[in-house]
């Protein structure tokens, strides 16, 4: 950057120029030049600025990645109750099919035992009325035997 001069008797002759009084622009000057001296320290400058600039760029960029860092390990926490809580209703969705599975291969069980004892009965039944058939047919067979011959 470059450096900035000022001379209070340059500057003096610029103000007697301009139509100030030579004692009035002398007093002014060495004013200006005092003041300048004595707050040269607190100059902004462009470099200044940038290191200044660069170094808040750097701060919040560093509070942002701390943020995301803390937004995300929010997230994943999140994620692993809904994963733990997922897996548990998982695992009460397979108990309760298997015992719905359970309950089903014991009903069809006791129906085919109940349908075993229906067609027990009737068979039974069936032979029951072949028996009271042949009971009944015998006698009119005999008496169509004895008609016949």
């Amino acid at each position: 950057m470059a450096a900035i001069v000022l001379t209070p008797t340059g500057f003096a002759e610029q103000l007697q120029e301009a139509g100030m009084p030579p004692a009035q622009a002398k007093v002014v000057a060495e004013g200006l030049a005092a003041m300048y001296v004595q707050h040269f320290d607190a100059l902004v400058t462009k470099d200044y600025l940038d290191t200044r600039f660069a170094e808040f760029e750097s701060r919040i960029g560093r509070e942002l990645d701390h943020r995301f860092a803390q937004v995300d390990a929010r997230f994943a926490d999140i994620e692993a109750r809904f994963d733990a809580r997922f897996a548990e209703v998982d695992h009460r969705f397979a108990a309760q099919d298997a015992r719905f599975e359970l309950r089903f291969n014991e009903l069809e069980s006791r129906m085919q035992l109940g349908f075993a004892e229906m067609e027990t009965r009737f068979a039974k039944v069936n032979v029951m009325l072949a028996v009271i058939l042949a009971a009944l047919a015998v006698p009119v067979l005999q008496a169509v035997l004895v008609w016949v011959a």
